[in-house]
């Protein structure tokens, strides 16, 4: 039954429902990404003093450290944060600090815990804290996302004459089962349902061969498209496609654990990683179980969105046939994932942004898109808006930002401008932790974006440029509804008022539009780290009207506050004669900026009093 609970906000008690009932939208918020390990803890430094070192160990974070920020996360103007994988993994790996092996699946991983010695003896100390954490959340507005594991488990087993990695094969390997202490037992073929409880999986039910795919490394293979999933290296791979008595005693197993961690600690979505790897059957059963449940308890707009790290086609594939089904059959609609992080975009707007790729690419790249989503009707279920969109994150091996040592400013205003055009962009804007705060990774591994956050000085600094630009921006965004829901429009340019188009060098002008009703929010960016752009942007032509202006919301220039700077629209005469300073192609209204190098503006369109607007009346 739904209640109140109260909680201390340091000092200032709020009551808070819980169950919390999910937002109206998703896409009225922006989504904070943390590992927890990674992120904060305030009662003690990183374990490796160079916290931005490549370090594949535990640093120390906690569910205590990212309770302790949330306010700096709600000053941000986050609407959502997605936790890293929270289920306990194989004890003896120190490697594990990531989360994505679980091996135990009713139990909270105790190395996140404030006390790491205490929660290993009371499983329920780690358990209270991510209970506050999520409800401390709640309090401040911000929603809490899990990062769940379907696929496999961490590496409970050895396989015999391989060790932790096999080469993939189709029949399974015989196994020998890890202890407690991470041995791999020859007289464990099948692990014992009587072991200690840190040894192979638990609970003890699963501790069956049958429930494991036991065929090696899936990425050991040619093409690893072209037959089942295997091992994710040495993570084992469940067997999710093991029939039992008519049922699928290991799909059932995981809907039943995820269903329990929504019911216990009031998770309001889920990210689900290695989403391709998933059989179809098994991904909507658990889709449309979850959502039954959590719309039971009154969350009614539970969000899931899946990792599909693949193709604009491979994504689409997963995407639009469930939606085209939806229209006619309410039960498949439930079978649904909401949308995809976005690495189609990932791998071209950072590109464009940093004056590397040709802003007409992302013309090209919305087209293509806007095609292969034609006919699906409505942007209430439309997948194009509902792409968790991101300039970098925890899987990559450099992070977006990568400061000029000659030119610092400049690089900054690279990465406000990035921050700004991410949040303006078509979709829901995912936030990697520590983005605003300037961290800028870069090695051979993943390790080097999984930075030790807080032992950053001022690590949490409310003046930092990237974290400004976050604040102003989120702010726009919850201001202007074009911002969240309209339509993108990308706007030609001209620097000589004769030929209009879209950049097509590297550095170039990037201008869109977001348009929703009578609201239109411009957004232009200069790419160019060197260079100022002057020139004039193409907006609607039934922008026409004597006393239409552009307010400028915001510039990267002036992270001080908003700018209030109007801007008239420029009116075009109906004929322009050769050589004039205004070409005029089919009655073109312009707009004329002049950007610094890295500068974005997002300005809006205000249109005259009502007393002096223009009307037009068609001749026929």
């Amino acid at each position: 039954m739904p209640q109140r609970i109260r909680v201390d906000l340091g000092g200032r008690v709020e009551e808070v429902a819980r169950p919390f009932p999910s937002p109206p939208d998703w896409r009225d918020l922006w989504i904070y990404a943390l590992l927890i390990d990674r992120f904060n803890n305030p009662r003690q430094p990183p374990r490796c003093p160079d916290w931005d070192r490549e370090c594949d160990v535990f640093q120390g974070g906690t569910l205590e450290g990212v309770r302790a920020a949330l306010d700096y996360l709600a000053d941000l103007g986050v609407g959502a944060i997605l936790l890293s994988p929270v289920l306990k993994n194989c004890q003896h790996d120190a490697t594990a600090y990531h989360g994505y092996g679980p091996r135990d699946f009713l139990t909270i991983e105790p190395r996140f815990s404030s006390a790491l010695a205490e929660a290993r003896r009371d499983p329920s100390l780690a358990e209270r804290e991510l209970v506050d954490l999520v409800a401390a959340a709640h309090a401040r507005g911000i929603y809490v996302l899990l990062d769940v594991v379907l696929h496999h488990a961490g590496d409970v087993f050895a396989y015999a004459g391989f060790g932790p990695v096999a080469p993939w094969r189709e029949p399974p390997y015989p196994v020998h089962w890890r202890d407690e202490s991470g041995r791999a037992r020859r007289d464990w073929p099948e692990p014992p349902l009587d072991a200690h409880r840190d040894a192979a999986v638990w609970p003890a039910g699963l501790r069956r061969n049958v429930f494991f795919a036991r065929r090696g490394n899936h990425f050991s293979l040619p093409d690893i498209a072209s037959r089942p999933a295997g091992d994710f290296v040495q993570q084992k791979a469940w067997a999710t496609d093991y029939r039992e008595d008519g049922r699928f005693p290991v799909r059932d197993f995981l809907i039943d654990v995820y269903t329990y961690l929504v019911a216990k600690y009031d998770f309001d979505g889920f990210r689900i990683d290695t989403f391709k790897y998933l059989e179809d059957e098994f991904v909507r059963g658990f889709v449309r179980s979850i959502r039954e449940f959590a719309a039971s308890i009154g969350k009614t707009n539970f969000f899931m969105v899946g990792e599909i790290w693949d193709t604009e086609e491979t994504i689409a594939a997963y995407l639009d046939p469930p939606l085209q089904r939806a229209k006619t059959n309410d039960m498949l609609r439930s079978e649904a994932i909401d949308g995809a992080f976005d690495y189609p975009l990932f791998y071209l707007l950072p590109e464009v942004l940093l004056g590397r790729e040709a802003p007409v690419e992302l013309v090209r790249f919305h087209e293509k898109r806007d095609k292969l989503y034609d006919g699906v009707s409505g942007s209430d279920r439309d997948p194009r808006w509902f792409f968790a969109t991101f300039l970098d994150n925890h899987d990559q091996t450099h992070r977006y930002w990568r400061p000029d040592s000659v030119d610092q400013d400049s690089s900054i205003d690279q990465l406000t401008m990035a921050v700004a055009c991410l949040f303006c962009w078509r979709g829901i804007p995912c936030l990697y932790y520590g983005t605003e705060q300037g961290l800028h990774g870069a090695g051979d591994r993943v390790e080097a974006v999984r930075e030790a956050l807080w032992g950053k000085p001022e690590s949490f600094a409310a003046s930092h440029a990237g974290a400004r630009a976050c604040c102003q921006v989120s702010r726009l965004r919850r201001e202007h509804a074009a911002l969240r829901r309209g339509h993108q429009v990308f706007r030609p340019i001209s620097t000589d008022r004769i030929a209009f188009g879209f950049s097509c060098q590297p550095g170039g002008m990037l201008a869109f539009s977001r348009v929703l009703d009578d609201e239109d929010v411009l957004v232009a960016a200069n790419c160019s780290d060197s260079t100022t752009w002057t020139g004039v942007v193409a907006v609607d032509g039934g922008l026409d009207q004597a006393g239409t202006r552009y307010d400028r919301l915001f510039t990267n220039r002036d992270l001080t506050g908003s700018s209030s700077t109007s801007i008239a629209a420029m009116r075009p005469r109906s004929e322009a004669a050769p050589g004039s300073a205004i070409a005029v192609v089919g009655g073109r209204t312009v707009l004329p900026l002049t950007l610094e190098r890295s500068e974005v503006q997002i300005l809006l369109r205000r249109a005259p009093p009502a007393a002096t607007r223009a009307v037009s009346v068609p001749v026929a």
